[in-house]
C-alpha cells in the first residue's frame, strides 16, 4: 500500500550516505517480520490521500500525531503566507478538519495522543468537532501560551498574542497526567505523560 502511484510516488531512502532513489525493486524493508514499521517517514504531498494510504497498514499502531493545519480565519487575509488556502469559509474548513481527523482517530492507538494546533479563530470549532470526533470523555487539554511579550499587544488583548492546542486521547488512561516542565522563559509546555497527577 505504500507504494500505490496513485498516492505516494518519487520514493528516496536518506542514509549517513546521501538520498537514494527508490523503487518497487529496491532491496529497502519499511516493515519487520511482524508488520512493525522499521524506517522513518517523511511524505510530501497531499496530506489526506497519503493518511488514507498509510491507515491501511497502519490502524491502531500510531502512539501520537501532532497536526498544525491552515487555520480559519473570520476575517479575509490579502495574501497567503503559505501555498496552501487560509480564506477557508468555514462550512469548508470544517470539512476538510472532519476529513483529517477521522482519519487520525483510526491511525491512533488506543492510549495515543493528537494535539491540534490552532489560532484563536477556529479554536472553538475545532474544539467541538474533535469533542464529536473523540468524544468528551477522553478530552485532555487544552494548552494556551502566548506568542509574544510585546506589551503593546497583550495591552490591546490582541487575539493574535495567544495561540492553542487541543489535545485528545483515542481512549483516555485516567490514571496518567500529562506534566509541564518550567522553560527558561517560564512557559510550560506539554511534555510527558507521567503517574503522578498534577
Amino acid at each position: 500500500t505504500l507504494e500505490d502511484p496513485k498516492v505516494l510516488t518519487n520514493f528516496k531512502y536518506i542514509d549517513k550516505d546521501g538520498e537514494k532513489e527508490l523503487d518497487e525493486n529496491s532491496d529497502i524493508e519499511f516493515f519487520d517480520e511482524n508488520g512493525e514499521l522499521k524506517q522513518n517517514l517523511l511524505i510530501k504531498g497531499n496530506n489526506l490521500l497519503a493518511l488514507h494510504t498509510l491507515k491501511e497498514k497502519m490502524s491502531g499502531q500510531v502512539k501520537l500525531i501532532y497536526i498544525d493545519p491552515p487555520y480559519y480565519f473570520d476575517k479575509t487575509k490579502p495574501t497567503d503566507a503559505f501555498r496552501y488556502n487560509s480564506n477557508f469559509k468555514l462550512s469548508a474548513w470544517l470539512t476538510f478538519m472532519k476529513n483529517r481527523l477521522e482519519v487520525a482517530r483510526d491511525l491512533l492507538k488506543n492510549n495515543g495522543a493528537i494535539l491540534v494546533h490552532i489560532g484563536e479563530d477556529g479554536y472553538a470549532y475545532l474544539k467541538l468537532l474533535m469533542l464529536e470526533i473523540f468524544g468528551k470523555d477522553n478530552f485532555i487539554e487544552t494548552f494556551i501560551w502566548k506568542t509574544t511579550d510585546n506589551p503593546d499587544s497583550l495591552s490591546n488583548k490582541s487575539r493574535s498574542s495567544v495561540e492553542y492546542i487541543i489535545a485528545f486521547e483515542k481512549k483516555i488512561d485516567k490514571s496518567a497526567a500529562y506534566i509541564g516542565r518550567e522553560t527558561e522563559n517560564g512557559d510550560v509546555p506539554l511534555l510527558n505523560t507521567g503517574n503522578n497527577k498534577k
